[in-house]
């Protein structure tokens, strides 16, 4: 399967002048947008590789797929700050602009500014994406460890295992992947089992609004260049392979954004 995609140039001082106060907001959210939609791709071509029968190969797999979670969370909590940014001045005016013709465009917007509103404590922001950030993604709290270690070091919940390989960078500490799930559950205020149901559910809520990030943001460079016609742009036409797993995931995504628009 392949896409067909263009790789443009383009005059950097005509969409990024240093005296509009959307230019370096804009490139921060992007920076964060790009970093999560990568994570967001690997996450979905990962199902490709794993052996379930291979207890050892899907305690790494899981493991390895929980710290992609995390670094997309992470990446995430970043893209609040850059957006909140924007939307918190006059560029807002520019985002309604930018989605205004497209319906799916305005839907994402909206489910952005739910997430990231600053005034909501339950907001998926700052009630998940926050603690998972701080505590277990981008930092490793001495005192969450502590706190984890102290409560659940006699419970079967704490799994004493690691992975080991004779490769040493293809193994894995087991035992710290079971210290993060009871971390998590903790900052959630679940018990394990309910926090697992509930994890799932965020996992899909993070993703979901990656891909709302990267179709707001789409649009408002869309609408950027459309305030310069007279700009030159050059493309180069290319050709990209797309994984197959990723186009599955893709028609996936499709036919429930389908199911979401019937009456």
């Amino acid at each position: 399967m392949t896409a067909r995609a263009s790789r443009i140039k383009f005059d950097v001082n005509k969409i990024f002048p240093l005296n509009d106060p959307l230019s370096v907001p804009l490139l921060r959210l992007m920076i964060a947008t790009d970093d999560a939609r990568h994570l967001q791709k690997l996450m979905m071509m990962a199902p490709d590789v794993i052996n379930q029968e291979n207890k050892t190969e899907r305690a790494i797999f899981e493991g390895e797929m929980g710290h992609l979670f995390r670094l997309l969370c992470g990446h995430l909590y970043e893209a609040r700050a850059a957006f909140r940014s924007i939307d918190s001045n006059q560029s807002s005016i520019r985002l309604d602009k930018a989605v205004a013709d497209s319906e799916q465009a305005k839907k994402a917007l909206k489910h952005i500014r739910e997430a990231y509103d600053p005034n909501e404590e339950g907001a998926f922001g700052q009630s998940f994406l926050e603690p998972i950030r701080h505590y277990v993604g981008f930092h490793y709290k001495d005192e969450k460890v502590r706190e984890t270690l102290a409560k659940y070091k006699d419970s079967e919940l704490l799994d004493g295992t690691l992975a080991l390989v004779e490769f040493s960078g293809l193994g894995r500490y087991t035992v710290t992947d079971s210290l993060v799930k009871l971390v998590i559950a903790d900052a959630l205020g679940e018990d394990v089992v309910t926090s697992v149901q509930k994890f799932e559910k965020l996992m899909g809520e993070a993703i979901k609004l990656a891909g709302d990030l990267a179709e707001v943001v789409d649009h408002l460079l869309i609408h950027l260049f459309d305030l310069h016609p007279e700009m030159n742009v050059e493309k180069d036409k290319d050709v990209v392979i797309v994984p197959a797993s990723l186009q599955q995931a893709r028609e996936e995504n499709a036919a429930e954004r389908r199911e979401d628009r019937r009456p």
